[in-house]
């Protein structure tokens, strides 16, 4: 496993369990982030942390890479499974997407949605 792998597989896995300073030490301080939530993108730690706990307070993710694909020097596609349950227990849904993750210093710089 790479390195930029291991950093994804790290990243998910924080958040799988809500250990949101966890995964907020794996970004970079200018993180641009995609809210796939509700459009648009967020900048900044805070902004992202945000982000994850107003998803966490509605329902459980379970996300973990499937597939990886090096990208250049510092970018990594990571095909994505996402499984989301309310926090009643009930499955909201599962969905498989690509993510491209680009890491500088490596960190956790930007996430992107690849909807190609």
């Amino acid at each position: 496993m790479t390195d930029r792998q291991l950093r994804i597989t790290e990243l998910w896995t924080a958040v799988n369990r809500q250990d949101f300073e966890a995964a907020i030490a794996l970004l970079h301080p200018d993180v641009d982030w995609q809210d796939i939530v509700n459009g648009g993108r967020l900048h900044g730690i805070a902004a992202v942390r945000a982000y994850w706990t107003r998803i966490s307070e509605l329902l459980t993710s379970d996300s973990s890479p499937i597939t990886y694909r090096l990208i250049g020097e510092d970018r990594i596609a990571a095909r994505m499974l996402h499984s989301l349950t309310g926090k009643q227990g009930k499955v909201w849904g599962e969905e498989a997407l690509t993510q491209v993750f680009t890491l500088r210093d490596g960190l956790i710089v930007r996430m992107d949605l690849d909807e190609g």
